[in-house]
C-alpha cells in the first residue's frame, strides 16, 4: 500500500499536517508527500520545511498548472 499525503505548500507546516504525518509514520506504510501549489512563491518558500516530516519521497507540484505532473 502507498499513501499520498497532500499538503498545501502555500501555508507551510501546520499542526494538523504534523499530526497526520506522525500517524502515517506509526502505520508503517510507504508515504509519498505531495506539496501542492508549488507554482506560488509562498509555497516555494515553504517547500523545504516539509522535510521535517521525515518522508523519503517528496514531490512538489501544481495541479492547477500541471507542474511536476507526468
Amino acid at each position: 500500500d502507498i499513501v499520498l499525503f497532500v499538503v498545501d505548500g502555500t501555508v507551510g507546516l501546520v499542526d494538523q499536517d504534523a499530526q497526520i504525518a506522525k500517524l502515517l509514520h506509526k502505520l508503517g506504510k510507504q508515504v509519498i508527500l505531495v506539496i501542492n501549489k508549488i507554482d506560488k512563491k509562498s509555497a516555494r518558500e515553504h517547500e523545504y520545511e516539509f522535510a521535517r516530516f521525515g518522508f523519503k519521497d517528496t514531490y512538489p507540484l501544481s495541479a492547477e498548472h500541471s507542474i511536476g505532473i507526468g
